[in-house]
């Protein structure tokens, strides 16, 4: 028998594309995590949101340009989103996460089930982390 839709949270977050940019999603980002994940995931979560922010900077993201943040809840896992409007990726997901690739991506790997990088009208990389219970 079905136990009912699942609930789902979204927060929704910018940041100004810069030097600064992974320090204020971090701070950003801890200030709303409380809405969406248990404390045993807040670190997790920032971690990866900071790392990805860092990728899309690395990426050509342009400096005073607003990055998108997403995190979205549903049932065990918080996606985590981040988008900018760069015009190409920098290396592709496979590559970027080798040997001699971005190292915060591969901590991105570490940390989530599953992740990604598309570049279709701009950098998108996201990742999935798995959250206790709330």
């Amino acid at each position: 028998m079905p136990t009912g839709p699942r609930t789902t949270r979204t927060v929704l977050l910018h940041v100004i594309a810069g030097p600064d940019a992974a320090r204020e999603a971090r701070r950003a980002v801890r200030g709303r995590l409380g809405e969406i994940a248990p404390d045993a995931a807040h670190e997790t979560l920032v971690l990866v949101t900071s790392q990805l922010v860092a990728h899309c900077m690395r990426s050509g993201a342009r400096r005073g340009e607003a990055l998108r943040l997403r995190l979205r809840r549903s049932a065990d896992v918080v996606r985590v989103e981040v988008s900018d409007q760069a015009s190409e990726l920098s290396a592709s997901p496979a590559a970027a996460c080798g040997a001699r690739g971005d190292a915060g991506l591969r901590t991105t790997a570490a940390l989530s089930s599953r992740w990604g990088v598309s570049g279709a009208g701009g950098v998108r990389a996201w990742a999935e982390v798995p959250v206790p219970p709330s």
